[in-house]
């Protein structure tokens, strides 16, 4: 059995590394693969297009990120499980720059900017955290992930999953069905969905329009997208 490295541009760490950490494994780098029938797992980030399917016993493709966009652009993608990879302080660094975000539309702080740009003293009432409903689009790792400061600052929480989430302290809708109920309970919207042929365009006019439906907060000055999401690559 070998471990095959493809398509990255840092294929010789990612090579070196393993060698280091488990010297047993049969290592092979693109395109120096060897009897392509010897290959049950390959580690990949943007492989060409075509080459993952001529790999006849593939049996695992590891995401050297944490997205799996570039490997979907391939139409012939072998139908084996995907494991994306899951860095605890990418997934701190989300979580931080979602809470700042919605803090600062919370505190009002794009308004006070232009306030103080024009030397102009006016006092703004901001709503409390526990007053101020925020959304999550995408519930996986890095959606609870963010979730967890939000808690703990008094927000009130929504998600939204196209399949059933249960979450503590969150509301949690699911589906295309329950979208329009969702929005209809967000004033700041976070979304941290993948790129996938299923979320393509998904925040649209037609989305934002359906933010918070049901009254949005007085003290806040309309709704919120805050963009966390994963983009295309390429």
């Amino acid at each position: 059995m070998a471990l095959l490295i493809i398509g990255s541009q840092r294929s010789d760490q990612f090579a070196a590394a393993t060698r280091e950490q488990a010297p047993e494994i049969d290592l092979r780098v693109w395109p120096q693969a060897g009897p392509l029938e010897d290959i049950r797992y390959a580690l990949a980030w943007g492989p060409p297009i075509g080459v993952l399917k001529t790999l006849p016993n593939l049996q695992l493709i590891v995401s050297v990120g944490a997205g799996v966009d570039h490997l979907f652009k391939d139409p012939e993608l072998p139908r084996v499980p995907i494991v994306r990879y899951v860095d605890p302080d990418l997934t701190g660094r989300m979580a931080a720059y979602v809470t700042l975000h919605v803090l600062w539309h919370q505190r009002r702080m794009s308004e006070f900017l232009h306030l103080q740009a024009r030397q102009e003293w006016k006092y703004l009432p901001d709503p409390s955290t526990h007053e101020v409903r925020v959304g999550i689009m995408g519930l996986g790792i890095m959606g609870e992930a963010a979730a967890r400061p939000l808690a703990a600052l008094g927000f009130k929480l929504r998600g939204w999953s196209r399949s059933p989430k249960q979450i503590a302290g969150m509301a949690c809708y699911a589906g295309r069905d329950q979208l329009a109920p969702f929005l209809a309970e967000t004033d700041i919207l976070v979304c941290v969905l993948p790129h996938t042929p299923d979320t393509r365009g998904i925040i649209n006019r037609q989305l934002i329009r359906g933010l918070s439906r049901s009254g949005r907060h007085p003290r806040l000055p309309g709704p919120v997208v805050i963009n966390a999401g994963r983009g295309r690559r390429g």
